[in-house]
């Protein structure tokens, strides 16, 4: 009997598993299925739940999403993930504050969380909380980590040493014209030098090189 309780549990493990790998690789109905099936034999596993309402939210069923997320988060508000998600819907839905509400709690618990950093960053900024945004801004730079040198010119910006900061993105821009994460932090220095031409010069490559930035 153990054996078989063992077993039970990767298996429903594995296919929990590969559901996530699905929804991370775009496969969202397919994940959707898989968590709705796993979902039928356990009712009760939560990150499956999780799995079922971000692919509805992918696949355009906000409502329904929204509702299954905030149910996720109510009984497990150290779920990160969750957390983020909550936001993501919650702006979606035009909710601001409590986007931004849900976005500081994913963080709270997971400071590499960049999507989340990000989006906080854009929310504040529409509020009008410009230092509030910057510093998200710098966070989700820093949590994507995708380069040394553009984490460097990230803390010198966070320092406010912002003319070696902008040397440092132009370098490296000089090197990788296209690298958004760059340009983003060569904008957001600009607005910090109030150079703010330059600066949505700056924020509309950014979406001509990749418009979901």
């Amino acid at each position: 009997m153990a054996n078989q309780m063992a077993g039970a549990t990767h298996d429903i493990k594995a296919a929990t598993q590969h559901a996530m790998q699905l929804l991370g690789a775009g496969e969202t109905k397919l994940a959707l299925e898989q968590a709705q099936e796993i979902l039928r034999l356990h009712p009760n596993e939560i990150n499956s739940q999780f799995i079922m309402a971000a692919a509805q939210r992918a696949l355009g069923e906000a409502d329904l999403a929204l509702k299954n997320l905030q149910a996720i988060v109510a009984r497990a508000p150290d779920y990160a993930i969750a957390q983020q998600e909550l936001g993501f819907a919650y702006a979606d839905a035009g909710a601001v504050d409590e986007a931004i509400a849900a976005l500081k709690n994913a963080v709270g618990l997971e400071k590499r969380l960049a999507g989340s950093w990000k989006l906080l960053g854009e929310l504040l900024q529409a509020e009008g909380e410009e230092q509030a945004a910057a510093d998200a801004f710098s966070q989700s730079f820093l949590s994507a980590g995708n380069n040394p040198v553009l984490a460097e010119a990230v803390s010198l910006f966070q320092a406010g040493k912002l003319g070696q900061a902008e040397q440092i993105c132009r370098n490296f821009l000089h090197d990788h014209p296209t690298d958004v994460n760059a340009i983003r932090l060569l904008a957001e220095i600009g607005i910090k030098l109030g150079v703010y031409d330059d600066a949505q010069n700056l924020l509309e490559r950014c979406l001509e090189l990749a418009p979901d930035f």
